[in-house]
């Protein structure tokens, strides 16, 4: 085989903050530094992901990701071993996650006071042409 013997190697990577918390949602890939990256997954509510490449002997760059806090680790693959790694990202403060903007809140009474005035806005000129019209009837009738 040019190139080498290909191993199949499993990945165990923990996240978890200085604290020792585990950190959910972190975005961990494993790359090759010539062909990019091979595989990515995001680890669970334990800090945990699995992942399984397929790669010939040499160095892989695993990498872990959460908010603006990057870790990375330069492994050594020369079996397919399975390899276990840890990050330890700075404690960064949970902040609750706004989905489709910002909630702002709302009184019923100025719904109530939009509704009317968005209904008097269309109907207003449908009465007056209606009452014009029946004006216009009457006083041609007779």
């Amino acid at each position: 085989m040019a190139g080498g013997p290909i191993f199949d190697v499993f990945f165990d990577i923990e996240v978890s903050d200085s604290a020792n918390n585990d950190v959910q949602g972190a975005e961990c890939t494993i790359s090759d530094p010539g062909k990019g990256i091979l595989v990515s997954g995001f680890t669970d509510r334990n800090g945990d992901v699995q992942l399984q490449i397929m790669v010939m002997a040499g160095q892989v760059l695993v990498e872990c990701t959460s908010g603006s806090t990057v870790k990375n680790e330069l492994v050594t693959i020369t079996s397919d071993a399975p390899k276990f790694i840890e990050f330890t990202l700075p404690q960064v403060p949970q902040v609750p996650q706004v989905v489709g903007g910002e909630i702002i809140p709302i009184e019923t009474t100025s719904l109530l006071l939009v509704g009317a005035q968005s209904s008097f806005i269309w109907i207003l000129p449908i009465v007056l042409v209606g009452a014009g019209f029946s004006a216009y009837k009457l006083r041609h009738r007779f």
